[in-house]
């Protein structure tokens, strides 16, 4: 079945007119949402505030106009510095420009500084030299002394040896009468004297690098 020209196009027209009543529709909810949702919130704002609630929100709007306060006095002290590079003062100059004007202006500040040179550069190092180095007798050189005096404490109370000469010593201790076994607390304090030593030697090295790898 063929349809005309005419028929064809009001079958065009009803279907354009469904879809608009049903965009239609769906905006007259949406709205109705939207409505439900804004009168919620009125009423919420409406409610009167009592007791604590009001006083933390007049703290909060007292905290917000002091900040907002500070921060438009700085930036009104900042416009006073760049007026001089602002094309038209009269005119109201927004912040950002204005903090533009203000980078630009340090920028020009820094230029005119002299350029460093190499006995600024070497005056530095030494600085930072000597405060390191104040650093470490302050901090780890008390240390070291400790190490040296606890050191130095346990070597006196070690008993004195004198070896045999015999290809065996082990033999010559065994058949000498005045010979006397070493306790087992006074070889491990032998041994742990062996190990501060190295420890000591270890972090005097490692503490000297510290000291004048800078």
């Amino acid at each position: 079945m063929t349809l005309s020209a005419e028929e064809i196009a009001n079958q065009k027209r009803v279907l354009k007119n469904q879809r608009e009543k049903q965009h239609y529709q769906n905006i007259n909810k949406e709205l109705e949402k939207l409505g439900k949702i804004q009168s919620f919130f009125c009423q919420m704002a409406a409610t009167p505030l009592e007791g604590e609630e009001l006083e933390s929100q007049l703290r909060r709007n007292q905290r917000e106009r002091n900040r907002l306060h500070t921060l438009n006095s700085a930036y009104h002290e900042l416009k006073k510095k760049i007026l001089h590079m602002v094309p038209k003062p009269t005119r109201r100059v927004s912040k950002v420009k204005i903090l533009q004007y203000a980078i630009q202006r340090i920028r020009e500040l820094q230029g005119m500084l002299p350029a460093e040179t190499e006995e600024d550069r070497m005056r530095k190092k030494e600085k930072i030299k000597r405060r390191r180095k104040r650093i470490f007798e302050r901090k780890f050189l008390p240390l070291i002394k400790e190490r040296e005096e606890k050191d130095g404490q346990r070597k006196e109370h070690l008993p004195n040896f004198t070896l045999c000469p015999s290809s065996d010593p082990s033999t010559n201790y065994q058949n000498d009468p005045y010979f006397q076994p070493t306790p087992p607390e006074e070889m491990s304090l032998m041994e742990s004297d062996e190990s501060d030593e190295k420890l000591y030697n270890s972090s005097s090295f490692s503490h000297d690098n510290l000291l004048f790898s800078y």
